[in-house]
């Protein structure tokens, strides 16, 4: 789905069982991943389609809608599912290696009657948990990919790459497009545009990113805003040509 504007949540809510309408069998199940992709609160987004699925499945739809929900909620089953063999697992290993660690740290520590090295335990804690975070992660990123690859992105290309910073920079600018004081107390334009958005844009979008990580473009983008001097009279100007052009 996409905007002209921003949606509320009214708005949203109607688009994203409306477009429901238009996906049969296994495309409706990419439907509902490809949003819990984009969206930034997993659980939230869960409990969102659960409820209001549940709400409309209440009021009798015609019968080919009602499957097309039916299967929305047989998806939301899965992925409890997922969740509830997962947590004991993760919890089970994360608990075995920390208190693995503590006790060897421990028992060093008595050997030789000394307190025992709580930063050094703690950083064998890190450096043995991380691997499996980060690959856990990875994993994440992987079947996040592969549900966005299935919809269509743009295929944004830049002449000179020489101007991604510049891009970065102007896209920031964007993000932080504020009113003047006088007129509407420091209002912004957008009431949520992070980082995390910008980085999403750039990943779907700009061939120039998309074999990057989030995690990845987030770091580009905050060096190129790091590199922003605000003092340039450019930068300046631009700030003040955005400002004039929503506000005045």
């Amino acid at each position: 789905m996409y905007f002209t504007s921003a949606p509320n949540n009214i708005r949203y809510t109607n688009y994203i069982f409306n477009k429901l309408h238009q996906y049969d069998g296994y495309d409706v199940i990419r439907f509902v991943e490809f949003h819990l992709a984009a969206y930034h609160e997993k659980a939230d987004f869960v409990r969102f389609l659960k409820y209001e699925t549940s709400q409309r499945l209440k009021t009798k739809p015609g019968k080919a809608f009602k499957i097309k929900l039916e299967s929305v909620l047989d998806w939301l089953a899965e992925k409890q599912e997922e969740q509830r063999l997962l947590q004991p697992e993760v919890k089970t290993y994360l608990e075995h290696q920390v208190y693995k660690l503590v006790e060897e740290g421990v028992s060093k520590s008595s050997s030789s009657f000394q307190q025992p090295d709580t930063q050094n335990i703690t950083k064998e804690i890190v450096d043995t948990l991380s691997p499996y975070l980060n690959n856990l992660v990875e994993t994440t990123e992987e079947k996040m990919k592969a549900v966005t690859d299935a919809y269509i992105t743009g295929h944004i290309q830049i002449n000179n790459h020489n101007h991604l910073e510049k891009i970065l920079q102007l896209l920031y600018l964007i993000q932080n497009i504020t009113a003047p004081k006088e007129l509407a107390k420091s209002e912004q334009v957008f009431k949520q545009f992070s980082a995390t958005d910008i980085a999403s844009i750039l990943h779907l979008h700009f061939e120039a990113f998309k074999n990057k990580k989030i995690n990845t473009i987030q770091g580009n983008i905050k060096a190129a805003t790091d590199n922003l001097n605000f003092k340039n009279l450019k930068v300046q100007k631009l700030n003040e040509a955005l400002e004039e052009f929503f506000y005045s």
